[in-house]
């Protein structure tokens, strides 16, 4: 007797359960799209305002930097650039000026920076506050309401900008002259050096002058409690340093790539 062997062929899944294995309902649709939405809105919220912070930090640091090319201009030239000079004058000796050969070759910056927001900075002779000058920029708008280097002491970050824009100058000071410059920090604070036939010696220009960090900031350089780098009379540092700092929950940091580059995060 011969027994039979019966095969199942599996059934096709009806059209309808197809549809449903391989696509999504709108309402799943719906909320994927909703909480993208509220990701991206959370996103906004947390990271705008900090990159407005470092735009108007980094603003600031340029600010000083050109002030303190002013006070050199002012220290050879024996007066500031006339209003009518403007900021170029930093970079190329001004129709106005009585006595080219004063003039420093190669001027006292190496560029004049656009601010964050593309635009030129502006000065502004005598300043608002009653000061020889005032820098500035005119924001993220254009419109007046401007952003100015501010007077001293600060938050950390006006510090760190403070630090950044004398270690630009530092960095400016050693082309400009034709010598190498150095700049050391600490836990307490920072100091600059110029290299004299002696050696290594303190820097004595009351345009870039030493300082200590506020009290109660804590300083990592490079992750250790101080170091020091080198600009070359071309502007380029020995190597790259980060200076972290951190004071009642703020933090800021200056980094110095191999460039020479001066980065305020």
């Amino acid at each position: 007797m011969t027994e039979e062997t019966v095969i199942e062929t599996p059934r096709a899944p009806e059209a309808g359960q197809k549809r449903r294995c391989n696509g999504f309902s709108l309402v799943e649709l719906m909320v994927v799209i909703f909480i993208i939405g509220l990701l991206s809105t959370v996103v906004l919220i947390n990271v705008l305002p900090s990159q407005d912070r470092a735009m108007v930090t980094k603003a600031r640091a340029d600010i000083a930097t050109l002030s303190a090319a002013m006070e050199m201009y002012r220290l050879d030239n024996l007066a500031y650039p006339a209003a009518s000079d403007g900021l170029q004058a930093l970079r190329d000796p001004p129709a106005s000026l009585t006595d080219a050969s004063r003039y420093r070759p190669g001027g006292y910056v190496r560029s004049l920076p656009a601010d964050p927001w593309g635009r030129p900075y502006q000065i502004k002779t005598p300043g608002a506050d009653g000061s020889p000058f005032q820098i500035y920029s005119l924001g993220a708008d254009g419109a007046p309401g401007v952003i100015a280097l501010p007077r001293a002491g600060g938050d950390l970050g006006e510090q760190a900008a403070r630090f950044a824009a004398r270690a630009a100058a530092l960095r400016d000071r050693a082309v400009v002259t034709g010598a190498p410059a150095g700049l050391w920090a600490s836990a307490t604070g920072y100091g600059f050096e110029r290299y004299t036939a002696q050696g290594w010696e303190p820097l004595r220009d009351h345009h870039i002058p030493p300082a200590d960090w506020p009290r109660g900031t804590l300083v990592r350089v490079d992750g250790q409690p101080q170091g020091r780098i080198a600009f070359d009379r071309l502007g380029l540092p020995d190597r790259a340093l980060t200076i972290d700092l951190t004071q009642r929950g703020e933090r800021a940091q200056i980094h110095i790539d191999a460039a020479g580059e001066i980065e305020l995060r």
